[in-house]
């Protein structure tokens, strides 16, 4: 299957390693998208190769449930960083 991407961000750039995050649209599920994971060694033989790390394929509530749970996470680290945690 080849999905248009419709957005994607480098995750991690450690200037060696790179870890890409992308969105793109599907037929199955219906109306749904494909998250992917991909990295890069700029170390190896083919720096521009990525390999891929996950890849699901999901409908938009499950991918707004993913966004979710990162956003959560991190206020509740935020919350218990700012020593407002219980």
């Amino acid at each position: 299957f080849m999905a248009q991407t419709i957005s994607r961000i480098t995750v991690i750039d450690n200037g060696d390693y790179l870890l890409h995050a992308q969105v793109a649209p599907v037929i199955s599920p219906a109306n749904g998208f494909c998250l992917t994971l991909t990295s890069q060694l700029k170390s190896a033989r083919n720096p521009n190769e990525e390999q891929v790390r996950f890849l699901a394929c999901m409908t938009r509530d499950q991918l707004l449930n993913l966004a979710h749970v990162s956003q959560n996470g991190i206020a509740a680290h935020d919350h218990c960083q700012n020593g407002t945690g219980s």
